[in-house]
């Protein structure tokens, strides 16, 4: 599927090449077609790298951060988020659907409140998907490896899913990251009037499917033509890619 996906809209992604930043991204890009065309892996160390979300110096240190994490998982990246801004920051709001994630997500959110000194109101953590509507998605449970929350038809109970828009309504983000297991396009859709307004940051998966990087990139842009684009890839395998986005 990759492969048949990159032979047949190569001209999308040449496109989204020329409007990479700098060369790491271009690189980047390239490797990464060629891993999805051959399904060979190993040249994809070559562009390994670590720090993901926060591997540019633009993505850490801001002092009044108001930081978006979607698909927020047992809070590993709110973590980094912290250490990477030296414990400086305006506001992080976390959203994880899974409720065995989640559990783990507050009980860190309370062990960082405690070492960091933190005030309660300054981790707002929302077990809650977020997507282009707010609603109820009856009957989700996880799937697959611990870290991935798919939704499935089940009997185990609901997933709350939730617009940005409609969640801060009017309030501010500097920093929308998010990794949410294929819904990153519906996310944005439900983030668009956030993203016009506020022009955050954005460090967005694009591995989830092979059309990722040409489709949310083109949407990106259509919201806010003035966004610069990298891509950086943080594993060994076809996965963990990050569009970072971000307005001079």
């Amino acid at each position: 599927m990759d492969a048949w996906y990159v032979a047949n809209h190569f001209d999308a992604f040449v496109d989204i090449h020329v409007l990479m930043a700098d060369d790491r991204s271009r690189e980047t890009l390239r490797v990464v077609m060629m891993a999805m065309l051959t399904g060979d892996h190993a040249p994809l160390k070559n562009v390994l790298e670590r720090d993901q979300y926060f591997c540019l110096p633009r993505f850490a240190g801001a002092a009044k951060e108001i930081y978006v994490d979607a698909g927020a998982y047992v809070g590993d990246s709110v973590e980094r988020f912290i250490w990477a801004n030296a414990g400086v920051f305006q506001k992080i709001y976390a959203f994880e659907p899974s409720p065995r994630q989640f559990d783990a997500l507050e009980a860190r959110g309370r062990r960082l409140r405690q070492e960091w000194a933190l005030d309660e109101d300054v981790i707002q953590l929302t077990r809650a998907g977020l997507g282009d509507q707010t609603a109820i998605m009856a009957g989700a449970t996880a799937s697959g490896q611990l870290q991935s929350m798919s939704l499935h038809p089940s009997s185990e109970g609901d997933v709350v899913t939730v617009s940005l828009d409609e969640y801060l309504a009017g309030a501010p983000a500097t920093f929308i990251k998010a990794d949410v297991e294929g819904m990153e396009m519906a996310l944005l859709a439900g983030a668009a009037k956030t993203i016009v307004a506020c022009r955050p940051k954005l460090a967005i998966c694009v591995y989830h499917y092979p059309s990722d990087v040409p489709t949310i990139a083109r949407y990106i842009r259509s919201l806010v033509p003035d966004y610069k684009f990298a891509l950086r890839h943080h594993s060994p395998q076809l996965m963990e890619t990050v569009l970072y986005c971000w307005v001079d």
